[in-house]
């Protein structure tokens, strides 16, 4: 059967500092532009850099209207991050008893955001994880996860928990995939921030603006199932069994 369901701990605190304005919900992040508080504190945590950018010819947000100068995938890049700080969970990640953009900080150098690869990857330099831009699916869509897709912005953030998870140590034990969930790997850390965001985020933010309130936790849910089910090859199969009834 599907893993129990963790037990919960009190909340974490709200967050403070430049991160103390917490949008009302994930969408209403990604519906606006990086303030330059936020900017400045994801640059003094991660080095960002855009080496080749599909959407460089316009400008999504700019500093006359109080934000920053940065193209759509700059500003994709930034909420991608600022997701990681805003999210609120109610027990700490399985990983790490740390906040998880203070994890991502304290395990990587750097972003690399690439044209001249078509898969991304930890490391290069060693620090550092590239992402690659020809097709990335947060650049499509104005959602978390786009209903018609899939994905959004929710799956930048978990690839690069994924590659950021490699540079700590941890490459794949069976071919692309890992042996078991128990080492806690790159695909290990995948699934756990999905049930974390089925199960341990707060329903309010975590809500599309439209349409089912549940929506983008049943898709964590889902997507967590897949994975516990195809990505770890000596683990038993999973059952078909109910679904986890989201709190």
């Amino acid at each position: 059967p599907p893993p129990a369901q963790p037990t919960r701990t009190p909340p974490t605190p709200p967050p403070s500092g430049p991160f103390a304005n917490r949008p009302a919900t994930i969408d209403h992040l990604i519906g606006r532009c990086p303030t330059p508080q936020e900017i400045a504190a994801i640059d003094a945590l991660i080095n960002l850099h855009f080496e080749g950018d599909p959407t460089a010819e316009a400008l999504k947000c700019t500093a006359a209207q109080g934000s920053a100068d940065l193209t759509l995938l700059q500003q994709r890049a930034y909420q991608a991050l600022l997701a990681m700080a805003y999210i609120p969970f109610d027990a700490p990640l399985p990983w790490t008893e740390t906040p998880l953009l203070e994890w991502l900080g304290d395990s990587i150098n750097g972003v690399r955001f690439r044209n001249d690869i078509q898969n991304s990857y930890c490391c290069d330099p060693q620090g550092v994880i590239n992402i690659q831009t020809q097709n990335l699916a947060a650049l499509s869509t104005d959602r978390w996860i786009d209903p018609q897709s899939g994905t959004g912005l929710q799956g930048l953030m978990i690839l690069i928990v994924h590659e950021a998870r490699h540079n700590q140590g941890h490459s794949h034990t069976c071919g692309s995939e890992d042996n078991t969930l128990a080492e806690m790997g790159a695909w290990g850390v995948q699934y756990w921030l999905h049930w974390w965001l089925a199960f341990h985020s707060d329903p309010q933010f975590l809500r599309p603006l439209d349409g089912d309130p549940d929506y983008y936790r049943l898709e964590a849910l889902n997507q967590a199932l897949d994975i516990r089910a195809t990505r770890f090859c000596a683990e038993p199969t999973l059952t078909p069994g109910p679904t986890p009834t989201l709190p």
